[in-house]
């Protein structure tokens, strides 16, 4: 009886206390907040020297968000469209059993791995994927297209944790979870764990990959390894491939319009992650490997993340109570939203709320923020002029797959 009573209290507490968090929320766009209104432009290739597009790609220029099922139906028609060159295929299951469709085409003996969706809260990871499938299987008349159907092999895995996708939908953040509520892109270690990441690490054992693009949002990140703290690394990276990783920074940031990009390890530019996609690829194939983080470029909210580890850490001193050991572990994005959006919160109710718990809030915060599932993905309506923007790396990292595979940096500046 004691034990029930004391659960109906804490009960009653936390229901007053997220009954204090949405009053507050109800207020915020009360509060002055800066920089909200300052507008951002997408852009696409803007040297066009670097990748010759003779004539130029045509981009689509309807675009919409698939669940689960059309994406199955979309893979279908892209291969009904071109059925010489397509080949859609599943190469195994989610928890509740749903295929993971991978589409091949192409016929050079250089391969490129791209996948999306292993956060099933990040629907535009997926649909960029599809979108750069279908770019390049629409434009094959394109000098630059149809040398890259000639010279690669590309594997497009658009949808890791579909089940995931289809709980976002009415349970929002928690759709970054698997059906086990396993974080699929920390499962990347031994023993893997999950049906979907041991699905991709089978893949990948079975096929020859030059590079390895692992596509997410959340940020403005272009991320390589390591995802590791210093000094725990599985090895540490050779030279070379340390200056081939720099080298496509540098590309990134000099030959595209979007906004200011964070281009680094990612244990630098974010946080520690352990078990990431990326560091698994380059771990056990020695291929350049990325993490390609994208999100909304309008969203109000956009301005307001933090681009690094160190940016959080600033503001994290602003709130002592807080344990800063939760730090690597958590989302940065996630407590610049905290402190960005209720500067005028006591203190006192957050540390309440999760006895200094950060992952704990941030938690509550992305299950009660409305904003949260348009700041990770842009409206539809803003797509067809949103994708185009995504495209460069990809056509970058494909063109270059051959030199980036052999570490060749001499070849890559040429």
């Amino acid at each position: 009886m004691i034990g029930v009573i004391k659960m109906e209290r804490k009960a009653k507490v936390l229901a007053a206390l997220m009954s204090s968090v949405l009053l507050v929320l109800a207020f915020l766009p009360a509060m002055q907040i800066h920089g909200l209104d300052e507008e951002i432009e997408t852009g696409i290739v803007r040297d066009s020297s670097v990748i010759e597009l003779d004539p130029e790609i045509v981009y689509p220029y309807e675009w919409t968000y698939h669940d689960y099922l059309e994406v199955t139906h979309y893979l279908y028609d892209l291969e009904g469209a071109y059925p010489e060159i397509v080949d859609v295929y599943s190469i195994g299951q989610s928890v509740q059993g749903r295929e993971l469709w991978c589409i091949e085409f192409g016929e050079g003996p250089t391969g490129v791995l791209i996948d999306g969706g292993i956060h099933g809260d990040e629907a535009i990871a997926t649909e960029a994927v599809l979108y750069f499938a279908t770019l390049l299987l629409d434009n094959q008349e394109n000098k630059t297209v149809s040398g890259l159907l000639d010279s690669r092999t590309f594997y497009m895995i658009p949808l890791v944790n579909p089940d995931g996708l289809e709980r976002s939908e009415y349970l929002g953040y928690l759709g970054r979870y698997n059906a086990r509520f396993v974080d699929l892109n920390r499962d990347y270690i031994d023993p893997i764990s999950q049906p979907e990441t041991r699905a991709v690490a089978a893949f990948m054992d079975e096929h020859n990959f030059s590079v390895y693009l692992n596509v997410h949002s959340g940020g403005y990140n272009l991320l390589y390894p390591w995802g590791y703290a210093s000094g725990n690394e599985p090895f540490e990276m050779p030279e070379e491939h340390e200056a081939v990783y720099e080298f496509v920074g540098q590309w990134m940031t000099q030959n595209t319009d979007m906004p200011e990009y964070y281009i680094g390890p990612s244990v630098d530019v974010m946080y520690e992650a352990v078990g990431c996609a990326d560091d698994y690829s380059y771990q056990k194939h020695l291929v350049p490997s990325f993490t390609y983080e994208v999100y909304s470029l309008t969203h109000w909210l956009a301005k307001k993340v933090p681009g690094t580890t160190e940016d959080a850490e600033k503001l994290l001193s602003k709130m002592p109570f807080l344990k800063s050991s939760s730090l690597p572990t958590m989302d940065v994005y996630d407590l610049c939203l905290i402190l960005s959006l209720i500067p005028k919160l006591p203190f006192w109710i957050l540390s309440m709320m999760a006895r200094g718990n950060l992952m704990l809030i941030s938690l509550l915060f992305r299950l009660i923020l409305p904003p949260m599932w348009s700041l990770y993905n842009p409206p539809e309506s803003d797509l067809p002029i949103y994708m185009p923007g995504l495209m460069p790396i990809m056509l970058y990292c494909s063109e270059n797959a051959e030199a980036l595979g052999n570490w060749d940096l001499e070849e890559l500046t040429q």
